[in-house]
């Protein structure tokens, strides 16, 4: 018997929750947020259905890597289930740890906004206990991936690295008796500057793997109906292009970044082009797990970072540097130029929006948005709007003045490839997720196209598939 359920990606990309049930055993893979917007007009984040899997027992939990819509909820689940073996890279470990405390902090001011403006808290997704908990479990099988488990009498677990993100990793699984599984997690065959992609395992490691009969291929479809925008390479050259006409006329940049992945490309990205960047907000803290010789740079006055004073008096410093930076006059670094990286990639919230409020307004400066840009949010009417129109940012209404810009700098596959990898493994079941109703149909359709094309599912919102 196998099985597949997707406890989350209500809307397609958020809370994602996979539960296998695979002979005798119970295989979850991650178990994330997705987020909603509360009564107060900000987003708080939701948990996956099933009540935590409460009652059932749980043989495996694996998070595939450490974005919110994959981690986000994961500590609570495996408090309710400590018979599990919780498999997870180091990468993504240090870095869960950084944005699951992070989530904790906003829960609590969030609840607490909430209780004064009179609104009902928002749904808690994991308390201090269960992530301290988490995070020091015993049952931690840190992996060092790419790697290979025996976990039960006839089993075989691997993990490869999937491109994606620092630390992300794909799973195989071979059942006793079953045929194989691989899920890819999100995943980038595509180089990015901080981790190589990856298509699929080699032979050295995977061996007879992909020649089982019965493969079973769960992969994401985030990009499933987007060509390739091409080369990353080109699309580097015009974001420094346009750095450099923002720089000649005395501009000031601001990237709303993700603080994970995004961030650290960014910051390499300025890096190579001989361009200092300043790191704000989360940035400064996860973007150090994923270049760990940002320190020499630091060092060689190739990057800066703004502060993170405890005292009122050094936090004063910071947001007057802040200010100075914003306004082109950073006396502080003694910079000219310094393109601003900070989160959140959807002006949400964060520094980034302090940032956005001086940055906008004046049109020789330019924003540039780097990641995926979510509907409905504040970033997607910057992106849009006509210039000279305002929109509420944060507590203020401002004035979209500057140039506002999309790279595509994408951490996940576009269709090309996804349907590559799909003709390289040729599996006899495929499940797609992760990605909107028109992403998945459009990747199917394109699948269909190959050769002796496989059985394709939408793993969709609590719809059992037997494989």
């Amino acid at each position: 018997m196998r099985r597949y359920r997707q406890f989350g990606e209500i809307r397609g990309i958020g809370a994602t929750s996979h539960v296998l049930d695979i002979e005798d055993k119970r295989i979850v893979v991650d178990w994330g947020v997705e987020f909603e917007r509360n009564a107060s007009g900000s987003n708080t984040s939701l948990p996956p259905s099933g009540n935590w899997l409460v009652g059932e027992k749980v043989d495996a939990i694996i998070v595939s890597h450490a974005h919110m819509d994959h981690i986000g909820a994961m500590p609570r689940l495996a408090a309710k289930h400590p018979e599990a073996t919780i498999y997870i890279s180091a990468q993504a470990l240090a870095a869960g740890e950084i944005l699951l405390n992070d989530s904790l902090k906003i829960a609590r001011q969030e609840t607490r906004a909430a209780r004064d403006a009179g609104h009902e808290p928002p749904i808690e997704i994991f308390n201090a206990w269960e992530l301290n908990a988490f995070l020091h479990s015993p049952a931690l099988e840190v992996v060092d991936s790419p790697t290979w488990f025996e976990p039960w009498e006839g089993w075989k677990i691997g993990f490869h690295p999937a491109g994606h993100d620092t630390g992300a990793m794909m799973t195989l699984i071979v059942p006793p008796q079953e045929g194989p599984v691989i899920i890819t997690g999100d995943i980038s065959s595509h180089d990015q500057e901080i981790v190589p992609g990856v298509m699929l395992p080699d032979r050295a490691f995977s061996e007879d793997f992909l020649d089982l009969p019965g493969l079973v291929l769960i992969t994401e479809s985030t990009n499933g109906n987007r060509k390739s925008p091409g080369p990353r390479s080109e699309i580097k050259k015009e974001l420094i292009r346009v750095s450099r006409i923002v720089e000649a006329r005395g501009g000031v940049i601001l990237c709303a970044a993700f603080a994970k992945n995004r961030s650290g490309n960014l910051t390499l990205i300025f890096v190579e082009a001989g361009i200092v960047p300043h790191i704000d907000g989360l940035a400064r803290i996860l973007v150090p797990t994923e270049i760990p010789y940002l320190q020499q740079l630091i060092d060689e006055k190739k990057v800066a970072l703004f502060g993170r004073g405890k005292s009122e008096i050094e936090r004063e410093a910071t947001d007057q540097h802040r200010k100075m930076v914003d306004r082109g006059e950073d006396a502080v670094c003694n910079l000219k130029f310094s393109p601003i990286i900070s989160p959140s990639a959807d002006l949400e919230k964060g520094f980034g929006v302090k940032h956005a409020q001086r940055i906008l307004e004046d049109p020789r400066n330019a924003v540039f948005f780097a990641g995926h840009i979510f509907e409905g949010t504040v970033a997607e009417q910057i992106l849009n709007i006509k210039r000279g129109r305002t929109v509420k940012l944060g507590d203020q209404i401002v004035n979209v003045r500057c140039d506002v810009f999309h790279f595509d700098l994408s951490g996940h596959d576009y269709q090309e490839a996804l349907v590559e990898r799909v003709r390289l493994a040729h599996p006899e079941t495929v499940i797609l997720h992760h990605g909107s109703l028109e992403a998945c149909d459009a990747l199917t359709g394109a699948i269909k196209t190959l050769p002796d094309a496989p059985r394709v599912e939408r793993g969709e919102y609590l719809s059992d598939i037997e494989l």
